[in-house]
């Protein structure tokens, strides 16, 4: 139901909703009468869109906050005991995040794009590139097939897309833009890369060798590197069963990196994707605590059926590698949108 002034009852209406209209701009008060009619009897609690605890969802205000418990304080009840209103931020999570059949296959489509342009793009690079030349190849392929298709762009900043590191960058900040850094003989290199499709952005990476000289195929521990990534993508897609909240799947992922005597990296396992964002607020795959032993709100929230996650471990070491995967949350688990590399 949309209570909304006058001039809004139109679009209001033409948008679905059962539209109360009313004389002028100054809504509360009128909402917390209508609310009353539509609530009936003493609700607790009424959930608000306020947030302590997610930032991007705490959109009401601290005035208006106090002029809406205020007004519908007055209809119900005095003084407010404390269990009658509560933050709406879960529900709007769970909302948020549980996408529809139609995003999801626009999801899957950009998760398809970004790998033929990753797939296609890794073929091109060689030893005496630049992480600045190496990104640029992505660039020609990714606007080649922008120019065929409107609907296609590029998921984050240009400038940021791919991320492309090599040797020691590989060490550092995963979120770091491609540098004058030359790629090697005997050196991996790792693309973080994303192409949208009407918005819904997808978010892969994968990496590479380059070869020496004298050889023919990848040296075994960066075969082992690849074993490992496999290994600890495919333990989190089996641990992320709708109800679990999301540090159970980031566990099942970093153990098998950590197990095999690589450092802990340094960022969540997996996070929402989603329209116009491949950060959205909500469910993440991280650690249940934080440096100070507070547990990380987005860690304890639990995944749902229709969420669109990604999973990408890391060695986050020089020379390091990682994968990176989109799925989507299954009655049984993580469902793959396009091919582990």
């Amino acid at each position: 139901v949309s209570i909304c002034p006058e001039i809004e009852a139109k679009l209001q209406a033409d948008a679905g909703f059962e539209v109360i209209s009313i004389p002028d701009r100054n809504v509360i008060g009128a909402f917390a009468q209508h609310f009353k009619e539509i609530a009936g009897q003493r609700p607790t609690p009424i959930a608000l869109n306020y947030s302590d605890t997610f930032g991007g969802l705490d959109t009401l205000g601290a005035g208006n906050y106090r002029k809406i418990t205020q007004a519908i304080s007055r209809q119900y009840f005095f003084p407010v005991p404390p269990e009658a209103f509560t933050s709406a931020d879960r529900l709007i999570i769970d909302a948020a995040s549980a996408k529809l059949p139609f995003e999801i296959e626009l999801l899957r489509e950009a998760a398809l794009l970004t790998y033929r342009v990753l797939d296609a793009g890794f073929r091109q690079l060689k030893a005496g590139m630049t992480e600045k030349d190496a990104a640029a190849v992505f660039h020609q392929l990714a606007e080649e097939e922008m120019g065929k298709n409107k609907a296609i762009g590029y998921s984050w900043k240009k400038e940021y897309n791919p991320i492309l590191l090599t040797g020691e960058g590989i060490a550092g900040s995963p979120h770091a833009a491609p540098s004058d850094r030359v790629i090697v003989p005997g050196s991996t290199v790792y693309v973080d890369f994303g192409l949208s499709m009407h918005r819904y952005g997808g978010d892969l990476q994968h990496f590479g060798y380059v070869l020496k000289r004298d050889e023919t195929k990848a040296p075994s521990e960066v075969q082992q590197m690849y074993g490992l990534l496999v290994n600890s993508i495919e333990a989190g897609m089996r641990a992320a069963v709708p109800g679990v909240p999301g540090w159970v799947v980031d566990t099942a992922s970093r153990r098998i990196i950590t197990d095999a005597g690589y450092p802990s990296y340094k960022h969540g396992t997996g996070h929402q994707l989603g329209a116009g964002n491949t950060h959205a607020p909500g469910a993440a795959f991280t650690l249940q605590y934080a440096q100070d032993g507070k547990e990380v709100p987005e860690a304890c929230l639990e995944i749902r059926k229709g969420f669109v996650m990604t999973i990408e471990p890391r060695m986050q070491v020089a020379n390091g590698a990682s994968i990176e995967v989109d799925g989507v949350i299954t009655d049984t688990g993580f469902e793959l949108l396009a091919p582990l590399q």
